[in-house]
């Protein structure tokens, strides 16, 4: 069985990230005309251009239209996709490291034009266009130093990385699909901007400033045509977007002559998978009980135990629990005044109680975690316990950190740059989620206990994630992926444009510690060092962890389809319509 897995774990609010591409056990799939699957999505999605877009639904959507170099199966195993063969390794007297791929013969675009080296080439220098909107996923590929493409033989082509780290496969394979460059730059835009240049930071901004083609493809990217419109958000993947209504529904229908149909593991039943955007729970819920949809997520533990009682509905449906993949916890921008010092961080981590999040507002789906990312790991440092509830506790760091209640008025305060000032924050939520609400005003009433004056702030979700990224916030709450390897790059890096750190954690020596991390081959060393960076983190209070939720699903039981235990608990491609009596 082939389902498609890719490692690109983006930062997303309380958001998921996924996802499945095409499975099936038969040898042959046939199009079922009558087969067309219909799915919720929690908002609808802002663009869908794979290389631009940060939140699952939107890749969700995406990564069924496109494929790359390498994917993850059902056992989390790197798999080759569009290539041949794992890449032959060689390391260079530099000490840089070279990957040899060759792209499957058969690997064709849309129009018929074959995909290449070429392809490849294009798509890095896409992402590392500092003008384009793409920051996140430069942060996976800024260890690559070039891309040699076969003058003879397009089809092969060469991938060379500064360094020889323990994540390279996986981050130059597995992190951004293909994108067509014929489709997406007709007019050779990129064709004489060396690569070597775009992915040094330094020369990448002389040239953006010098160089008009960097801009006229930014502004491509950018713009609605290369995010919005299906002739080019499409990629070499078996389904194409055919149409996007929007506020209402995003159509994918399944190729008739897709070249993936050579390798029968690859094939999904679908014809069409329809995606309708339902932010409203109760409405997700109704047209759920209509069967106006086939299946649904992160259904709330109170309505899933309800589900369960209700025979009318389970005669329709199955019910489920699958892991989520993702952890949730609360991010603290460090670089306000009032949070700079660890001790207020950390005061506020000891006013979150956890176990009531847990069982009061997630009906007890949900396991405690103390580092981001999957329990399970052996990277996860057990050593750690969990930040324990405690207001008094709370109360004496605020103490030991100066802040007091001067004029008695409830909530402490402090003379920051010659000014008294309250210990106010505004914590962001999402108002498409009533758990985000419930929690925010669960936390406003533990912090008014220890003096703090918390301020929920309702916005949409798109509103939370622009402020997040911009890194204008105090306090939000978040959720990430958990990816099949952990590189702490990606959100703990200080002070580099290639790293999407939102709280401003870090310094010379954490940086050194990851560094160390991405370099050390021996497993259980790497092991210790990821300890060690984990208790940093969890001592300077940057992100205050939760927990690992175990998500709600539903399945129309008009599929002969079984439930798998990763996100999103079910591949769309093995639904697969039962018999007809």
């Amino acid at each position: 069985m082939h389902i498609h897995f890719h490692m690109r774990k983006i930062a997303i609010l309380c958001l998921f990230s996924l996802l499945v591409l095409n499975a099936c056990k038969d040898k042959k799939v046939k199009i079922d005309p009558d087969n067309n699957v219909v799915l919720r999505q929690e908002n609808e999605p802002a663009r869908l251009n794979p290389i631009m877009g940060t939140q699952a639904y939107e890749s969700e959507i995406s990564d069924m239209a496109n494929m790359y170099l390498m994917s993850y199966d059902e056992n989390s195993v790197l798999q080759p996709a569009l290539v041949k063969a794992e890449p032959t390794r060689k390391t260079n007297a530099d000490g840089s490291l070279s990957l040899d791929f060759e792209m499957l013969d058969e690997a064709t675009w849309d129009d018929g034009s074959p995909v290449t080296g070429n392809d490849y080439l294009f798509t890095i220098k896409a992402i590392m266009n500092p003008l384009v909107d793409a920051a996140n996923f430069r942060s996976y590929l800024a260890d690559i130093a070039n891309v040699e493409v076969d003058q003879i033989n397009p089809k092969k082509f060469t991938i060379v990385l500064s360094e020889n780290n323990v994540f390279a496969v996986e981050l130059v394979t597995n992190a951004a699909p293909v994108l067509q460059k014929s489709l997406l730059d007709p007019q050779g835009w990129m064709d004489k901007i060396e690569l070597s240049e775009l992915v040094d930071p330094a020369k990448a901004e002389v040239l953006a400033n010098s160089n008009p083609n960097l801009k006229k493809l930014a502004d491509a990217f950018n713009g609605d045509q290369y995010n919005r419109n299906p002739k080019y958000i499409n990629g070499c993947g078996e389904y194409r977007i055919e149409s996007w209504e929007a506020g209402k529904k995003i159509v994918l229908r399944k190729k008739e002559n897709w070249w993936g149909r050579k390798f029968p593991d690859w094939n999904s039943f679908p014809n069409t998978i329809t995606y309708l955007p339902i932010p409203d729970p109760a409405a997700s819920l109704a047209a759920l009980k209509n069967q106006e949809i086939d299946a649904m997520t992160h259904i709330a533990p109170a309505d899933f135990m309800n589900l369960k009682k209700d025979q009318g509905f389970l005669k329709n449906f199955s019910l489920h629990n699958s892991s989520a993949g993702i952890y949730y916890f609360i991010a603290l921008n460090s670089k306000r005044p009032q949070l700079a010092d660890k001790k207020v961080r950390q005061a506020i981590a000891h006013i979150v109680n956890v176990k009531e999040i847990i069982d009061s507002v997630y009906g007890g789906f949900g396991t405690r975690i103390v580092n981001p990312l999957d329990p399970s790991f052996p990277e996860y440092n057990n050593q750690l316990k969990p930040v324990p509830y405690d207001v008094e506790k709370a109360k004496n760091l605020l103490k030991e950190a100066g802040w007091a209640d001067s004029n008695k008025d409830g909530f402490v305060d402090k003379v920051i740059d010659g000014k008294k000032v309250e210990l106010s924050v505004k914590f962001l939520f999402n108002n498409a989620k009533e758990t985000s609400q419930t929690i925010a005003l669960l936390l406003q009433d533990h912090a008014k206990k220890a003096g703090i004056d918390l301020q929920p702030i309702s916005m949409d979700p798109q509103q939370v994630m622009s402020q997040w990224k911009a890194k204008d916030y105090d306090m939000l709450s978040a959720g990430r992926s958990m990816g099949t390897i952990w590189n702490p790059k990606h959100h703990y890096y200080a002070g580099s444009e290639d790293s999407d750190n939102r709280s401003g954690f870090g310094n010379a020596e954490t940086n050194a510690l990851i560094d160390k991390i991405a370099t050390t081959w021996d497993e259980s060393a790497r092991n210790k060092l990821y300890h060690q960076f984990q208790k940093t983190l969890q001592d300077e209070v940057s992100e205050i962890m939760l927990f690992t939720p175990n998500d709600c699903v539903a399945i129309s039981n008009k599929y002969d389809t079984k439930p798998i235990p990763n996100p999103p608990g079910y591949n769309v491609g093995d639904f697969k319509l039962k018999k007809r009596k």
